[in-house]
């Protein structure tokens, strides 16, 4: 650390995210660019420690770096509109949740029922199989195919 900041490298460091995504970040808009040292290398302060931070707590909610860029972008107007911006992308991101763990338990039910309904090895080979009798044996319907 200089007195004018820290590098890249001290940046990654303190914030356990890798060089190459910190440039991302830049690249995206989503971290403003940083000052430049005398010899050409990006220098960083506390704040931009803090943003990254920030940054890998909303993705650990779901947000997007998309969504985070608008989240950061709210924040520059003022608490009211980025807490409601906030509001807004967290509400979806529970509706989403609630569908994903329906589809997940729908998933493991199936699995369920595959399990209990294991075709044995020595059944298996007398009959007629495309790919995988545990999946095609499932099937309590035949499908025509046209």
């Amino acid at each position: 650390m200089t007195e004018e900041g820290f590098f890249i490298g001290e940046l990654s460091k303190r914030t356990g995210v890798a060089i190459n995504t910190i440039r991302f970040y830049e690249h995206q808009g989503i971290l403003d660019p940083p000052k430049r040292a005398l010899s050409g290398y990006r220098m960083y302060h506390r704040q931009d420690a803090e943003k990254i931070l920030f940054i890998k707590k909303a993705q650990r909610f779901g947000l997007t770096l998309s969504e985070i860029g608008t989240v950061i972008r709210n924040s520059k107007k003022g608490l009211r509109p980025c807490c409601h911006h906030v509001k807004q992308v967290l509400d979806r991101k529970h509706k989403e949740l609630d569908a994903t763990i329906e589809e997940l338990q729908t998933m493991r039910r199936d699995v369920e029922t595959l399990l209990k309904h294991w075709v044995p090895a020595k059944i298996a080979r007398k009959k007629s199989y495309a790919v995988c009798p545990q999946f095609e044996g499932t099937d309590r319907k035949k499908r025509k195919l046209n």
